[in-house]
C-alpha cells in the first residue's frame, strides 16, 4: 500500500469515525457500519485474518483518554480527549480518530491552545507477519509511518519522527475496559529513550 493511498483512505474515513459505536457490537469486538458508508467501514474483522486482527481489534469502540505530556524542559501537562476505533476496508484494517480535546470541549480553551484531530490506519500484512501503521494529524500538517509487532504483553509501533529521530509508540497494561499508551523518542548523547507522552484510556461507560 502506498503512502498516498493510505492518506486518501484515512481522510475518507475520518468523518465516519466519530459516530458512536453501538454498545452491543463493541462488546462483541466489532462496530456496526453506517448503512451508506460507501464500503469504507466494516461490521467485523475479515474472517480469514480474525485471529491476527484481534491485536488491534480489541480496541474497537469509544474511549475517554487522559493525556499527559512530558516536555523535555518544564513540568508535565494533562489534557482530556477521546479515541474512537472502528473496523474498516472490508474488515482488513482498523482506523481510529484521536481528538483532543474531546468534541464537546473543542474551542473552549482559548486561541493559544493547540488542538489535535488525527487519524490512524492500521492493517495487517500476513506475508511479513507485521502491522503497517499510518498516522496523520492535519492540525500539525504531520504524518508518521510505523511498523508494529506484539512484544510480550505490549504492542510496539516503531518508526521515525518527521525530523528523522527514532520513535516508538507502545500500547501496554491492556485490559478489557482500559489500556495505557506511551510515546518515546530516542535522543541525547547516549541515544536513550525519553518518554514524551502517556495516555490512560477507559472504555466509555455506555459500551458496558
Amino acid at each position: 500500500m502506498s503512502i498516498s493511498f493510505s492518506i486518501k483512505c484515512c481522510a475518507a474515513l475520518l468523518v465516519l469515525m466519530t459516530r458512536p459505536a453501538p454498545a452491543a457490537d463493541v462488546e462483541a469486538g466489532s462496530a456496526a457500519a453506517p448503512a451508506d458508508d460507501g464500503g469504507l467501514l466494516a461490521a467485523a474483522p475479515l474472517p480469514a485474518l480474525a485471529d491476527k486482527l484481534a491485536l488491534y481489534g480489541q480496541f474497537v469502540g469509544d474511549w475517554d483518554v487522559r493525556i499527559t505530556n512530558y516536555p523535555q524542559h518544564g513540568a508535565p501537562t494533562v489534557r482530556q480527549g477521546e479515541w474512537n476505533f472502528r473496523w474498516a476496508l472490508e474488515g482488513r484494517a482498523i482506523q481510529d480518530a484521536f481528538i483532543v480535546p474531546a468534541r464537546g470541549a473543542r474551542g473552549q480553551h482559548g486561541a493559544g491552545v493547540k488542538e489535535s484531530y488525527g487519524t490512524t490506519l492500521r492493517y495487517y500484512d500476513p506475508q511479513r507477519d507485521e502491522w503497517h501503521i499510518t498516522y496523520i494529524d492535519p492540525v500539525y500538517a504531520a504524518q508518521w509511518q510505523m511498523l508494529a509487532h506484539r512484544r510480550g504483553d505490549e504492542i510496539v509501533q516503531d518508526g521515525r519522527n518527521p525530523d528523522g529521530t527514532p520513535m516508538r509508540w507502545i500500547f501496554f497494561d491492556i485490559r478489557p475496559q482500559s489500556f495505557r499508551w506511551r510515546a518515546e523518542v530516542q535522543d541525547g548523547p547516549g541515544k536513550t529513550w525519553r518518554k514524551e507522552q502517556e495516555f490512560f484510556a477507559t472504555r466509555k461507560a455506555s459500551q458496558g
